[in-house]
């Protein structure tokens, strides 16, 4: 979102979202995201790990709420300039619940957007590839392809 507010602005084709962090105000309690609570105690992911990166990332709590850290919270102008957008969610994981709401959001104010939720799947599924090959094999073709037919479609 930053891009197209630079003078100028930067035109971005593309938007590409993997598990993304998009709610630096999400609670443990699975309010307004159940999966906070629901996926609590994955493995590698909980609910403490992501507190700690959130507390060091952005320790300041007065800047969770805004845009540049928590981008559901943009205003809906400013959403609107985001390029078409995939995201892809796990459904073992705390952050897919506001994955899936911000995809949702960018809908809302017309972008087009494609999401993908990976089923059993926890978050770090792509740092398994070592064990799981099956990660590799589904995910990054399916992003690939989604990436092709995008810019198939832009000429």
């Amino acid at each position: 979102m930053k891009a197209a507010q630079l003078s100028p602005p930067i035109p971005l084709v593309h938007a590409q979202m993997i598990v993304p962090v998009t709610d630096n105000t999400a609670q443990p309690t699975g309010n307004p995201y159940p999966s906070w609570k629901e996926c609590a105690n994955t493995v590698w992911l909980s609910v403490g790990r992501m507190l700690w990166f959130r507390d060091f990332y952005v320790p300041k709590e007065a800047d969770r709420t805004k845009w540049d850290c928590s981008p559901i919270f943009a205003p809906d102008n400013l959403l609107a300039k985001t390029p078409p957008t995939w995201v892809a969610v796990m459904e073992l994981d705390i952050l897919r619940d506001e994955g899936l709401a911000y995809a949702e959001r960018l809908r809302n104010v017309g972008v087009p957007v494609t999401h993908k939720l990976y089923k059993k799947a926890p978050h770090q599924i792509l740092a398994m590839d070592g064990k799981l090959r099956l990660a590799f094999q589904r995910t990054i073709p399916y992003s690939v392809n989604h990436v092709h037919v995008l810019t198939a479609s832009q000429g």
